[in-house]
């Protein structure tokens, strides 16, 4: 069973993804902000790493890049609702050629396409 991590610290959008994944069938660990996702990271590696960008202590791209380093066969999902609608998007554009990740999502965002996106990723 694909083991997927979130890390959001929006409380309600991360219970809402980590309740949605479950109901799909997969292990689902969470985390509030990055330094407590690497941190699980580290201690059960995971297969998918669903994490926002605009968070504090540790941003998105500073978690990415440390979850690369702690698990790099570990596959990244970004969702962020930061910014205004252009602005974020060309942000999310920018850290996915940056970071090489195949998907990214601007909250709010349709439900059955990003569960499609984790199932093309983990299966």
């Amino acid at each position: 069973m694909p083991r997927i991590l979130v890390i959001d610290d929006n409380d309600a959008f991360k219970e809402m993804i980590c309740e949605i994944l479950k109901n799909e069938g997969y292990k689902v660990l969470s985390a509030s902000n990055g330094k407590e996702g690497v941190k699980l990271c580290r201690a059960q590696p995971v297969d998918l790493i669903v994490t926002d960008l605009l968070m504090p202590d540790m941003d998105g791209i500073e978690t990415i890049r440390e979850m690369k380093t702690a698990s790099p066969d570990s596959k990244v999902i970004v969702v962020s609702g930061g910014g205004t609608a252009g602005t974020a998007q060309d942000y999310l554009e920018a850290v996915s050629v940056m970071c090489d990740i195949k998907y990214t999502f601007s909250k709010p965002f349709d439900m059955d396409q990003f569960l499609q996106a984790v199932k093309e990723l983990v299966g």
